[in-house]
């Protein structure tokens, strides 16, 4: 009676589960595996395929130095973004948690910079970081930091900061949000028991608030390290890749490759190469989910 029951229950359930299934297999599972049967192929636009040579295309990517500093370059643009997008994210929350004069208009304020369309906001930044006549420029030297125009979308190492400084800015309040809800859902019980122990502010914030965002942050986390991995707009909007490649992403340097070269075949490859380091992540953070639910 109790195995026909386990079997009865166990087929609902595979009714239930399997138009998700389909819905994955479909968006997700074929998608991925035509993406690496093309990367295997000496594949290009226009003259189509003209056979198949295995993984040469990813051994090529080893010796591509440009590939190399895309590479780099991404994970520099993800794990900077993120930590920065996250350490910013908590201060901001942590003001927007507070009551004060304007607080619900601070709340909508922080969310423009997430609201504005990504093209509208990197023409606007291309115009402010502008070695001529740009108003960071302008505002620099008027406060005599500098005394002749910068510019910080034409020297290598600046160029990556000023791309990176502009994602921060426009991810921050995803981050910012998120906390802010979680900071709602934490009991304020327990920070009045901290205070009847004696607890400082920090300490409070460090036993009692962080816990309570943990499962936030991790979220957060994930997501957008899957988003800035996978980045495009702002970089190829602000700085094509250049100066001479300083500033691409695995994202731009596959539209080079594939669209302007026309080398699909070697296009998906590189686009395929960071995807190891994206399961391992997700992996990574859902195993220590589970390991704390459990």
């Amino acid at each position: 009676m109790k195995k026909s029951l386990y079997y009865k229950d166990a087929r609902t359930a595979y009714i239930f589960i399997t138009p998700m299934v389909i819905i994955i297999v479909m968006l997700v599972a074929y998608p991925v595996i035509k993406a690496f049967s093309l990367s295997m192929l000496n594949y290009r636009i226009g003259s189509g395929s003209q056979g198949f040579i295995g993984l040469n295309n990813y051994i090529k990517l080893l010796s591509d130095i440009m590939f190399k500093r895309a590479f780099t370059n991404t994970l520099i643009w993800t794990f900077g973004s993120v930590i920065f997008k996250l350490i910013l994210g908590i201060i901001l929350a942590l003001v927007l948690n507070q009551k004060f004069i304007g607080s619900q208009f601070a709340r909508i304020l922080v969310l423009v910079p997430w609201i504005i369309p990504t093209p509208i906001s990197g023409l606007v930044w291309t115009w402010i970081l502008n070695d001529m006549g740009g108003v960071l420029n302008y505002i620099l030297q008027m406060v005599h930091l500098i005394k002749t125009p910068v510019a910080w979308l034409g020297i290598s190492k600046l160029a990556l900061l000023s791309v990176i400084g502009v994602n921060i800015w426009r991810g921050t309040p995803f981050f910012a949000i998120n906390l802010l809800a979680g900071l709602k859902s934490i009991p304020k019980s327990h920070y009045e028991a901290a205070e009847v122990d004696g607890a400082n502010r920090f300490q409070k914030f460090l036993y009692i608030t962080l816990p309570g965002l943990k499962y936030v942050i991790i979220i957060c986390i994930l997501l957008e390290s899957i988003w800035a991995m996978g980045d495009f707009s702002i970089v190829h909007i602000m700085t094509r890749g250049g100066p001479a490649g300083a500033t691409h992403l695995i994202s731009t340097y596959t539209y080079e490759i594939g669209f302007l070269s026309g080398d699909l075949g070697r296009a998906i490859a590189i686009s395929l190469f960071p995807l190891p380091i994206l399961a391992f992540l997700i992996i990574a953070l859902t195993k220590l989910i589970d390991k704390e639910n459990a």
